[in-house]
């Protein structure tokens, strides 16, 4: 995900379509991408300048470098990640037998997405495995942007996606104590949005007046990725 969004490539029109198509970003947020020409890098591109609150490229790559990059959080990660998979693979007390990529795609997946969103994103929307997979199967043809009636079914497998990461970020939004309370901007991970890349996606989405929708689809790429 970092290397598809690095500054050299923030530019690029294939960017926009996948924001756009893979991604399901509302045209207006859409928008807010190709008016900022200055480039992800800390200096902007020369005759092509930006006030600070339009620097939408740059945001979003210091939030990637920081969270996805750095030393502490891919740590933190790391023990959140293996703490939630032991409890995967520890769900059932008897032996069994199971097919090893079914097993992986279910238990993985669970873990990892409590290891960055925390929990609660699971809780709330059940069958949540089961529609990312459906997802995931159409994610990368979707950045063609072929017109509604040859890609339906891709569509809707998207929607339905960011349709629960939305409902999800819409609770986590309204729950977490933006105003400060026990977490620090640096702490690793708190139960609400789980992981400091999670609440810090937030936090940029809401700089940049995001929609609902659009905060879906920003999820939605993050697993995809």
């Amino acid at each position: 995900m970092l290397t598809l969004f690095r500054s050299s490539f923030s530019s690029n029109p294939w960017v926009s379509r996948i924001i756009e198509h893979t991604g399901g970003y509302e045209r207006e947020d859409v928008a807010k991408f190709h008016k900022d020409t200055s480039g992800g890098a800390r200096i902007q591109r020369a005759g092509h300048e930006q006030p600070p609150e339009n620097r939408i490229w740059f945001e979003m790559h210091s939030l990637y470098n920081d969270s996805l990059i750095a030393q502490m959080p891919v740590e933190a990660f790391t023990s959140a990640f293996q703490a939630a998979f032991v409890k995967e693979l520890f769900t059932s007390s008897e032996w069994t037998e199971v097919q090893i990529l079914g097993f992986l795609r279910r238990h993985m997946f669970n873990a990892a997405t409590i290891a960055t969103f925390g929990p609660r994103i699971l809780e709330t929307n059940p069958g949540f495995v089961d529609v990312f997979w459906e997802y995931e199967k159409y994610a990368e043809g979707l950045s063609f942007g072929l017109p509604s009636f040859l890609n339906t079914r891709a569509r809707q497998a998207r929607d339905r996606f960011n349709a629960q990461c939305g409902k999800w970020f819409e609770m986590a939004d309204r729950e977490f104590d933006w105003q400060g309370g026990d977490v620090s901007p640096d702490e690793e991970f708190e139960p609400v949005f789980g992981s400091r890349l999670s609440r810090r996606l937030a936090q940029w989405g809401k700089s940049f007046r995001f929609s609902r929708k659009t905060m879906g689809g920003v999820y939605g790429l993050i697993f995809f990725g």
